[in-house]
């Protein structure tokens, strides 16, 4: 963010010491930023995935009334109506042929939503490049000064080792920002693609199977989820240690109980033993 702090003084200056490749590190912050801005705009989730509006699409066609489901559709984001008139049109068909063609939609939205999320990977890449450009094309002119000897110019030497480090700050200050955006970017596109998928799924359980189609309430965080599954591993941990523990109280009271049993068998054939040989002397 240092390069905010620049007065329009250190900016000229900046530039005239940066040469030529500061300019072509500028388009590409700007081209970034316009990527950025269409994105935040095109992947609100508002715009392409409600949970009401799944339900409703759902209640809609569990009830099998066309009437229902247009008005359901027009009150949805534009993906999951299309989503869903693409399995109107072929709903005598198979249930695999209907996960096709809705397939086929929503890879269409998911394509129109990724446009120019790679081109905004590319740009994270090169930027930095760039910079390294500069740094080589500014690194040769000071050692061009350098190689004449006695008669170099200092300040063109300070020039050339200043252009060297400006372009590599300046193209590694676009070029991380830029991929850490790219990054979630690529994340939020994978996660509609998603959510389109198994929305899919749950259209076509409506119109094949009805009564299996279960209406849940919108989906609760992701941070809430994880702590009901961390709570519910510890719930089995537990119940797993305390029936182990119950099974080793168990063996060692078996183990007991076998440990007694043979005692009292030893004890029994010494007695019987001791009366024979009792018997025997008393015979003879």
């Amino acid at each position: 963010m240092w390069l905010l702090r620049y007065s329009w003084e250190g900016w000229q200056q900046l530039v005239s010491q940066g040469g030529v490749l500061i300019y072509v590190l500028f388009f590409v912050s700007i081209a970034g930023l316009a990527i950025i801005l269409e994105k935040l705009i095109v992947l609100r989730r508002e715009r392409l995935f409600q949970e009401s509006a799944a339900v409703s699409l759902l209640l809609a066609i569990k009830r099998g009334k066309k009437e229902q489901i247009d008005q359901a559709k027009k009150e949805s984001p534009l993906p999951m109506a299309e989503i869903v008139s693409s399995a109107q049109l072929v709903a005598e068909l198979p249930k695999e042929d209907m996960l096709s063609e809705m397939a086929s939609v929503a890879s269409l939205h998911v394509r129109n939503i990724s446009r120019r999320v790679r081109m905004l990977g590319i740009l994270a890449q090169v930027s930095p490049l760039i910079g390294l450009l500069g740094t080589v094309i500014g690194m040769i002119r000071a050692m061009g000064e350098v190689s004449i000897g006695a008669g170099a110019d200092p300040m063109a030497v300070g020039q050339g080792i200043s252009q060297a480090l400006i372009t590599t700050a300046v193209g590694l200050s676009i070029g991380i920002p830029f991929l850490v955006v790219h990054s979630y970017f690529r994340n939020r596109v994978n996660h509609y693609a998603a959510e389109f998928e198994e929305f899919s799924h749950e259209v076509m359980k409506a119109f094949h199977y009805p009564d299996s189609v279960v209406l849940e309430r919108p989906r609760r965080s992701s941070s809430k989820k994880r702590k009901e599954k961390k709570s519910s591993e510890t719930k089995e941990e537990k119940e797993t240690s305390e029936l182990e523990a119950e099974e080793s109280e168990e063996g060692i009271e078996v183990a007991e109980e076998e440990k007694n049993d043979a005692e009292i068998a030893r004890d029994k054939e010494k007695s019987d033993s001791e009366r024979v040989d009792t018997e025997e002397t008393g015979e003879v």
